[in-house]
C-alpha cells in the first residue's frame, strides 16, 4: 500500500524519465523536467517541450526550478522518515519487491504494467541472492590474493623480527667480548706496571747497597790518607824510616781500591 505523503509522487516526477526530479529546470512554457533529460532530448534532435510541444530554443539555458527542487528534497526526506531503511518506489511510493532483468533495476508491482511491460522480472530477494553469489565468486580470488598478501606480510614481519633478534644478539656478544678484552688489557697493564715497579725497587736496593759499600771504602781511604799525611809531616829521619812501610800500605790499598772500582762499575753498568 502506498505511503501517505504531504507531497505526491506526481508532483515531483519528471515527465520524461518518470522518476523523481534531478536538478529540475523550468522551460519557457512553464513545464519542468530534469536537466539531464532536457540535454538528452536536445542530443536526440528534439527541441520541443515533451508535454505541450512548444519550441525550446537550443541556444538558451533554462533556469533551475528552485521551488520544485526544494519540493523534491522534502519528498525524499518524507520517504526516509516513513520508510525507515526501506527504499520506496520514487514513482508509486510502493516497496521495491521486484527486479527488472532488462533494465537492471529494482521496481515495485505497479511499475510492471506502467514502465516494464513484457520485461522479464524476478523477486528482489532472488536477484539479490544471484548478485551476491556472483560477487562472492568474484570476491573469492580477491580474498585469496589478500590472504597471500597477509602471509607475505607476516613472513616479512617474522624475517624482520629474526634479523632484529640476530642483530641484538650479535651486538650483545660483541660488547661482552670487548668487555673481556678491556678487562684483560687492564689486568695486563696492571701486571706490567707492577713488574716494572718491582724491578725498579730491586735495582734501587742493589744500587743503595753498593753505594753504602763505596761510602764505607771512602771513609777507610780518607783514614789512610790522613795517616800518610801525618807520617809525611814527621822529621826527615822518621819519614825515611817509615817510607817503605807507607809505600807498601798505599800500594796494597790502591790495588784493592781499583779492584773494587771495577766491580762497582760492572754492577752499576758504568
Amino acid at each position: 500500500m502506498a505511503a501517505n505523503f504531504t507531497v505526491s509522487v506526481d508532483e515531483v516526477s519528471c515527465p520524461v524519465c518518470h522518476d523523481i526530479f534531478t536538478c529540475p529546470v523550468v522551460l519557457s512554457c512553464s513545464h519542468s523536467l530534469c536537466k539531464d533529460c532536457l540535454q538528452q532530448c536536445r542530443t536526440a534532435g528534439f527541441h520541443k517541450c515533451p508535454l505541450c510541444q512548444r519550441a525550446c530554443p537550443p541556444g538558451t539555458e533554462p533556469p533551475v526550478n528552485l521551488a520544485l527542487k526544494n519540493l523534491c528534497e522534502r519528498f525524499h526526506l518524507e520517504q526516509e522518515v516513513a520508510g525507515g531503511s526501506e527504499t520506496l518506489c520514487g514513482r508509486h511510493g510502493e516497496k521495491l519487491k521486484l527486479f527488472c532483468l532488462v533494465d537492471k533495476q529494482p521496481i515495485c508491482a505497479d511499475c510492471v504494467p506502467d514502465l516494464h511491460d513484457r520485461h522479464e522480472c524476478c523477486h528482489l530477494k532472488v536477484a539479490v541472492h544471484d548478485h551476491k553469489m556472483r560477487m562472492q565468486a568474484a570476491l573469492k580470488p580477491l580474498q585469496e590474493k589478500l590472504e597471500n598478501f597477509k602471509k607475505i606480510s607476516e613472513t616479512r614481519d617474522q624475517k624482520l623480527h629474526h634479523i632484529k633478534s640476530q642483530v641484538q644478539q650479535t651486538e650483545k656478544q660483541i660488547k661482552e667480548e670487548f668487555q673481556e678484552l678491556h678487562q684483560f688489557l687492564h689486568q695486563e697493564e696492571a701486571a706490567r706496571i707492577a713488574a716494572l715497579r718491582a724491578e725498579e725497587t730491586q735495582r734501587s736496593q742493589t744500587l743503595s747497597r753498593k753505594m753504602e759499600e763505596v761510602v764505607r771504602k771512602m771513609k777507610a781511604l780518607s783514614t789512610t790518607v790522613k795517616a800518610i799525611e801525618q807520617e809525611m809531616g814527621k822529621d826527615d829521619v822518621s819519614f825515611l824510616q817509615v817510607r817503605e812501610k807507607a809505600r807498601y800500605k798505599s800500594k796494597c790499598y790502591f790495588t784493592h781500591l781499583a779492584y773494587r772500582r771495577r766491580s762497582t762499575g760492572r754492577i752499576l753498568g758504568i
